[in-house]
């Protein structure tokens, strides 16, 4: 069977692992897409011995979530919304058979995640919100309720408005019969939470109140019932993990506003917070502690991979596992090895099991998407190329390059260059929001997806030198990268750019600045730097650290670097996607584009909005969306050749 945006549904994705250092066994959930019900499968998986045993189907029905292994390995806990109750609750299920059954007298609660078992294997902490009210006039219990907003951020993307409740953590007890007991309370929320290995200590991270709470710092609750504040200088924080002799507390870290990378930190009452230990930046936050409680391993963005570091928590000296050029997406502790998932642009995401020595070789566990990885129609190679640095020299960037299996005497192909997001970010070996680009590929076409200045693991100082300079340094790179590969016959025409978020702004600002572009796939971009700003979730801090001031300071760059104020000049036609409940990079972006275009009549214009389509629409969304969405680009493509 040939390859076609419908191969969408062949896809499976690991959503989440859970796995306990003191057990083996290994629990995980995943996603599939359904085509006949316009929704996806989730399915909760266990084995015993990863590697060794096959994985068994556990649970499919009423969706699953939140998996939480206990650390003898028999018992799991998850949410569900198993016999046909309409919100999630949690369930627990033998990893030795049976039927899986409500627990922890959670009806009334609004249990948005599970995170972790008590060590006395009976309670289970969790995260629940709660209604509030924000000013006197505010009914909770009111069916159609408004939105009062005293504060920020007040949304978010995926969830929607999020005033009108706080999120707390909560004991529950999964023999039932205890009522659910609050841990934390007031006008805060609480975003994570960890009990240290003997129970004893709490450690959560957790919102100020005021009208800016964008900042997450940490908290910890004494055996004596003691609370008390750790940090006050943060702006992120997530990750939390207790070293095994519940000395020390690793996470992930910034102190900077806006800034989305994270750096790995230490916390102990000896020493307070040491950090960061090692000058990478974290993909994610997921943090395991070495049995001896000398190092820990996590995920760490380097040259364009995603790769795992070992870090020695003493000396800072770290050594990094065997990668084959792929990006690892989660991270646990199994037993004395380790377990993560891991994905390349040729072969699709499997779960994995690694010792902790740098000369140890990954072992499958799955073969969750074998029959697929083995039919993409793509070679994929990294080339570096030398470009301006913007500032009057040259320097050495990477690319990946999709290829088809051409055929010998095939002329060069026509190139897409593919622009990731963040700009913080790399290139993204993530099959399920790129399925337009395995379709490209199929249909003739060549793939550069480029790391140019901006993007991270190369460095703070390369990733820092875009702030201010969006679309001025990097665009002119990608061009040089464009010209290389036409010169040496590797690519020919037509050349067209495509991308979404950051991705979305380049492909908005190349097309309306350059006349390199025959066309443009423009999904979820910013478009307007100063009503993004305001209408963005995280805008309103994000956008100032982007463009390395508030907006009173520097109006002129404000105006200057947004798109839409040259796509009137855009000299190819233009595709613009969005989601309809984007909060992220809300529709109007796409909407002031598309007026633009159209009222100076150069070019045509196709503007798509899904309905209920958040920010990761092209991965996550409905799958009737996400067709729509990837072959609207392919087709897109196909008329500009």
């Amino acid at each position: 069977m040939d390859f076609s945006i419908d191969s969408l549904f062949e896809h499976t994705k690991v959503l989440s692992l859970s796995s306990h250092p003191a057990s083996a066994g290994l629990v995980y959930v995943t996603s599939q897409p359904m085509a006949g019900d316009d929704a996806y499968r989730s399915s909760l998986w266990f084995t015993p011995s990863p590697g060794a045993s096959a994985p068994r189907m556990l649970a499919t029905t009423g969706g699953v979530g939140s998996p939480q292994l206990r650390a003898d390995g028999r018992m799991i806990a998850f949410l569900s919304k198993r016999g046909g109750v309409r919100k999630r609750l949690p369930h627990v299920l033998a990893t030795d058979g049976g039927e899986a059954r409500a627990a922890g007298n959670a009806k009334e609660l609004n249990v948005s995640s599970l995170l972790q078992w008590h060590p006395d294997g009976r309670h289970l902490l969790a995260l629940v919100r709660l209604p509030y009210a924000e000013d006197s006039g505010d009914d909770v219990a009111h069916p159609a309720r408004p939105n009062v907003i005293t504060h920020v951020p007040y949304k978010r993307d995926g969830a929607g408005f999020t005033v009108g409740a706080r999120t707390h953590l909560f004991c529950l007890d999964m023999e039932g019969s205890e009522p659910p007991h609050p841990l934390t309370s007031g006008d805060i929320d609480v975003r994570a939470g960890a009990w240290s290995p003997d129970g004893t200590c709490l450690a959560y991270t957790a919102t100020a109140s005021g009208c800016t709470r964008h900042r997450i710092n940490l908290w910890m609750l004494g055996p004596d019932g003691v609370r008390q504040q750790i940090t006050t200088r943060f702006s992120t924080m997530s990750g939390l993990c207790w070293s095994p002799d519940g000395r020390q507390l690793a996470f992930a870290a910034n102190t900077v506003d806006g800034d989305s990378a994270s750096y790995l930190y230490c916390w102990s009452q000896a020493d307070g917070v040491q950090g960061p230990l090692i000058a990478d930046s974290l993909e994610g936050a997921q943090i395991v502690w070495r049995p001896d409680g000398r190092a820990v391993a996590c995920v760490i963005s380097r040259c364009g991979l995603f790769e795992v570091a070992i870090i020695d928590v003493a000396d800072r000296s770290h050594s990094l596992l065997p990668n084959d050029d792929s990006q690892v997406s989660h991270l646990g502790a199994c037993g004395d090895a380790l377990v993560l998932v891991a994905a390349s642009y040729t072969c699709l995401e499997e779960v994995y099991l690694s010792a902790w020595g740098r000369d140890s070789r990954r072992r499958n566990v799955t073969a969750l998407n074998a029959g697929l990885s083995a039919r993409l129609p793509v070679t994929c190679a990294r080339r570096s190329f030398k470009v301006p640095d913007g500032r009057g020299a040259t320097e050495q960037v990477d690319a990946w390059l999709l290829a088809p299996k051409a055929r010998r005497g095939d002329p060069p192909p026509p190139l897409l260059v593919d622009m990731h997001g963040g700009p913080h970010s790399v290139a993204l070996m993530d099959f399920a929001a790129h399925v337009y680009l395995y379709a490209a590929v199929a249909r003739g076409w060549m793939v550069l997806a480029p790391n140019p200045v901006g993007s991270n693991g190369y460095g703070q100082e390369f990733e820092k030198r875009l702030i201010g300079r969006w679309g001025e340094l990097d665009l002119p790179q990608v061009q040089a990268m464009v010209a290389e590969l036409q010169a040496d016959g590797t690519a020919g025409t037509p050349v067209a750019c495509a991308g979404k978020s950051y991705g979305g702004f380049l492909s908005a600002w190349a097309i309306g600045r350059s006349t390199t572009f025959a066309g443009a796939v423009i999904s979820a971009p910013v478009a307007n730097m100063l009503s993004h700003a305001g209408t963005s979730d995280s805008g309103y801090y994000v956008t100032p650290y982007a463009m390395g001031a508030e907006a009173e300071e520097k109006p002129k760059r404000y105006q200057a670097l947004s798109p839409v104020a040259s796509i009137g000049n855009a000299n190819g036609p233009v595709l613009l996607l969005n989601g309809a409940d984007d909060q992220r990079c809300p529709a109007g972006q796409c909407e002031e584009l598309m007026t633009r275009v159209a009222r100076s009549g150069r070019v045509s214009a196709t503007l798509v909005i899904y309905p209920g389509g958040s920010h990761s629409l092209a991965a996550t969304g409905r799958p009737s969306h996400r067709c729509d969405y990837h072959r609207r680009i392919a087709d897109f493509l196909d008329r500009l050749r």
